[in-house]
């Protein structure tokens, strides 16, 4: 049996509640850059487009990671 692997890269929000929201995204491009997913959250909170009861504001770059 072959073994697969995928990669993908898992953008977490802290929310204004204290609770964290992520965003999982399979198959990032291969040269995917730290500073382009940071730009890429900050786009996404600068649309305020998250209506969670318990708000979004900010975010967490340590957890910007590609796995």
């Amino acid at each position: 049996m072959a073994l697969s692997t995928s990669k993908v890269v898992r953008l977490t929000f802290n929310t204004a509640g204290g609770k964290t929201f992520a965003i999982t995204i399979d198959n990032p491009k291969e040269d995917l850059q730290l500073t382009e997913a940071m730009a890429a959250m900050n786009s996404l909170i600068a649309s305020d487009i998250f209506l969670f009861f318990w708000g979004c504001r900010k975010r967490t770059g340590r957890n910007s990671s590609a796995m």
